[in-house]
């Protein structure tokens, strides 16, 4: 089955691609202050709409609180501490909308208008395959390019995005889409992911050609034996967990193919380190972390370029992990 997709985190891992950086993250600590409740209406083509998505992000600390629209098209967000933040509007069939909003007291909105996504009479059809027989169940995600709202300024345009699952010999297919180019993203267990034009496409089986065994230490090289770590591959925008080798040593498996794989480590009582590893035969790697003098944890990678967004992407053991601008 098919099923349309335009998720603003999911949207913003596509753009982050599509532009290939990565800046930073940061951890986003617990807001407290002056609380205030906003609400307003969805609509599009002058009907309420029911069950639309309506995210506000905090700017500052990283608070997400969520609501949906009833049956008349009306929501509200509650408890918000004073600040600026962007909501965002998202709704199946629907490209999304994101709005700067200060938050200084209670009250009413303006209503926002929601445009449908683009649609056709093309069909897009193509296999996965291991190089020798077909991968059920994969996951494959079609990223449209018709412009929407982007939380990471006007450069860049959000699109839509469609997924399915590969069939029993790796097939797959797209209906009603519209006459226009598309990006393929292919994930599956057990192999690394995929990006490209390609309809038809070959995944690698995940090996240990490029294996490397992570140490995450403090500032006066003591092993913190409770860090997280993650790999990022900016090349399908594939985050994997490290596998966990006895109590302080962290796997992880990049493919040798990608131009950038970042290893993340995180801790909630230190700066969050960040390295880029190369192909080197050297698989022992060590990430020293600093002492946070701040709630907010921040690692920054220059060198990459810039995208200006702080919209939350993923999540490490119920801490949010927003990206972080360039100063």
């Amino acid at each position: 089955m098919t099923q349309q997709r335009h998720s603003l985190y999911a949207l913003l891992a596509t753009a982050m691609l599509l532009s290939g950086a990565l800046v930073g993250i940061m951890f986003a600590p617990s807001a407290s202050g002056e609380e205030h409740d906003i609400n307003g209406s969805v609509l599009a083509d002058g009907t309420w709409l029911v069950g639309a998505t309506v995210t506000a992000f905090n700017t500052a600390d990283g608070d997400v609180t969520n609501s949906t629209t009833d049956a008349g098209g009306w929501y509200s967000l509650d408890n918000l501490d004073a600040g600026d933040y962007k909501i965002g509007y998202e709704m199946d069939g629907y490209l999304t909308v994101v709005n700067d909003f200060s938050v200084d007291s209670s009250g009413s909105i303006d209503d926002v208008i929601l445009t449908a996504t683009t649609s056709g009479t093309a069909d897009f059809t193509g296999n996965v395959t291991d190089g020798t027989s077909g991968i059920e169940g994969a996951t494959v995600i079609l990223s449209g390019a018709a412009p929407s709202d982007g939380w990471w300024g006007s450069s860049y345009t959000t699109g839509y995005e469609r997924e399915t699952t590969t069939d029993a010999d790796g097939n797959y297919s797209f209906s009603g889409l519209p006459d226009e180019s598309f990006t393929v993203h292919v994930t599956a267990d057990g192999y690394y992911s995929s990006r490209g034009i390609d309809s038809a496409v070959e995944l690698t089986a995940v090996n240990d050609d490029n294996l490397k065994y992570v140490r995450v230490l403090d500032g006066d090289g003591n092993t913190l034996r409770d860090a997280e770590v993650m790999l990022y591959e900016a090349h399908t925008t594939t985050w994997t967990s490290a596998q966990k080798l006895g109590a302080a040593t962290h796997v992880v498996r990049p493919s040798a193919e990608s131009n950038y794989n970042y290893i993340f480590a995180f801790h909630q009582n230190y700066a969050t380190g960040v390295i880029v590893p190369d192909n080197s035969v050297d698989a022992n790697l060590e990430i020293a972390l600093e002492p946070s003098s701040t709630a907010t944890k921040v690692a920054t990678l220059m060198g990459v370029p810039a995208v200006s967004s702080t919209i939350p992407v993923m999540d490490v053991n119920g801490m949010t992990v927003l990206l972080q601008l360039n100063p």
